[in-house]
């Protein structure tokens, strides 16, 4: 599979928010590393982002990723820390298949998981 169609858009700047494309960005997938590939590193270098992480090296030099082995750690547990707050809206507010229709529905969908982790959290801070 040829990741690079898929994940050079995501990374390309959109206007009018910037010009610039982002300086790092924590591109990893799921385990299997799906789009961890030389293609896909090399375009994404061509864009201008330094430091570039998968989740599988498959084949990678971490080096050739980022900057450094500290840069690299930091980009895992980044993306590690953006899963764990997707599964917890999956798991612990029902957030599964969108049943609602049309990009309104979706939107009030994910917002309305969001505001029941967020009473969530105001509720347990309350309590200590």
């Amino acid at each position: 599979m040829n990741s690079v169609p898929h994940t050079v858009p995501a990374i390309v700047p959109r206007p009018p928010a910037s010009d610039v494309p982002p300086t790092t960005t924590a591109a990893i997938t799921s385990s299997d590393g799906a789009f961890a590939s030389t293609d896909t590193l090399a375009d994404t270098k061509t864009l201008g982002v330094t430091d570039g992480c998968f989740a599988k090296k498959r084949g990678l030099a971490i080096l050739d990723m980022v900057r450094s082995q500290w840069v690299y750690d930091r980009l895992r547990r980044f993306w590690a820390g953006i899963e764990a707050g997707i599964a917890l809206f999956k798991r612990v507010f029902g957030l599964a298949r969108c049943v609602w229709k049309g990009a309104r529905g979706f939107h009030a969908y994910v917002r309305t998981a969001v505001l029941a982790a967020n009473l969530l959290v105001l509720a347990r801070a309350r309590l200590t």
